[in-house]
């Protein structure tokens, strides 16, 4: 992971732990909530895009922590 990170010019560093930031405070509020069908599509793609900034970071704990949190968002819809 950190040698990845390494990689990237220090610009691309900055705005990967701006978005990475960005993405850990939208996931933290949509944690808890239960979604109205659009707010699904929205809150799953949110995840997906963290995950998938996640594989490109190789953090791979974020990666699991991503997954796990589409499984429950998945879960919750699957209660409405």
């Amino acid at each position: 992971r950190a040698a990845e990170f390494h990689k990237l010019t220090l610009d691309e560093q900055q705005e990967s732990l701006r978005n990475a930031t960005k993405l850990q405070r939208e996931k933290d509020r949509l944690r808890n909530a239960i979604p109205t069908p659009s707010e699904y599509e929205k809150n799953r793609a949110a995840y997906i895009e963290y995950l998938l900034m996640c594989v490109r970071l190789g953090d791979w704990h974020g990666v699991s922590d991503a997954a796990n949190d589409l499984r429950v968002l998945e879960a919750k819809n699957d209660r409405i």
